[in-house]
């Protein structure tokens, strides 16, 4: 049975986790990103206060859900306003927070998908408000602006390289004892690379997705796999069901 390392923040592995495990993998931790909060709350909190004003709400991460809604306190999301999700995964962690589905989630679970949906809409002069991380790309924004809508984007988490890897997965790495490596994002990717090195090469690194695998073909690690759909299923997908076995 394959070793898996996971290098997701520590709170979004759980689900990925389990069903590997389940699956008979052996799953080790080791977050190479930390998602904490902005550094101010005061734009987004204004932002809330004014909720109503906008005509949609996209978010492209199920951290921009979290982050932004867990402000809303006592605050009611507006059902007045509509939501586009980036995927399945974030629609789930909008409707714990707002009680209802997102509008719309794209064909393809990224910031293209998002803006390729977005306007089949009639979108000049309608306001959108883009809740993001502080690395997040702006494909989406430059989008609806150049077709006539009007944006707001506002930071609600930070993403920050960790610097150290633990020992024993250094170690394990470095003996080839590591079957698969996830790659969920561009930053994680791009921090993978910092913390492990040429380590990397005696391993398999499974990409989330085509924007991820751009990323790490850039910086010299072309990924073993790339998931067909950019989820936890997706992965689960590349690294067993369509294997005899974990390998």
């Amino acid at each position: 049975m394959a070793t898996v390392l996971l290098t997701r923040s520590e709170n979004q592995n759980d689900k990925l986790k389990s069903e590997l495990e389940a699956l008979g993998a052996t799953v080790l931790l080791q977050p190479v990103i930390e998602i904490l909060p902005p550094d101010s709350w005061v734009e987004a909190d204004a932002v809330i206060l004014r909720i109503c004003e906008f005509d949609w709400v996209l978010f492209t991460s199920g951290n921009g859900v979290r982050f932004f809604m867990g402000r809303f306190g006592d605050i009611k999301f507006p059902d007045s306003v509509k939501v586009g999700v980036v995927g399945r995964g974030t629609n789930d962690v909008f409707f714990e927070y707002a009680g209802r589905r997102a509008d719309f989630i794209p064909a393809i679970n990224n910031a293209e998908g998002m803006l390729t949906k977005i306007l089949t809409e009639k979108i000049t002069g309608k306001k959108f408000l883009l809740p993001k991380g502080n690395r997040g790309r702006d494909i989406l924004s430059r989008g609806i602006v150049d077709a006539g809508g009007i944006v707001e984007e506002v930071v609600v988490y930070k993403s920050v390289d960790c610097k150290k890897a633990k020992a024993e997965v250094v170690e394990q790495m470095r003996r080839g004892q590591i079957d698969w490596v996830t790659a969920t994002s561009p930053a994680i990717a791009e921090s993978l690379v910092n913390l492990f090195r040429d380590s990397l090469k005696k391993t398999k690194i499974i990409s989330i997705s085509p924007i991820t695998t751009a990323k790490l073909i850039s910086i010299g690690f072309p990924p073993t796999k790339e998931a067909k759909e950019a989820t936890i299923e997706g992965i689960i997908n590349e690294i067993y069901k369509k294997n005899s076995q974990v390998t």
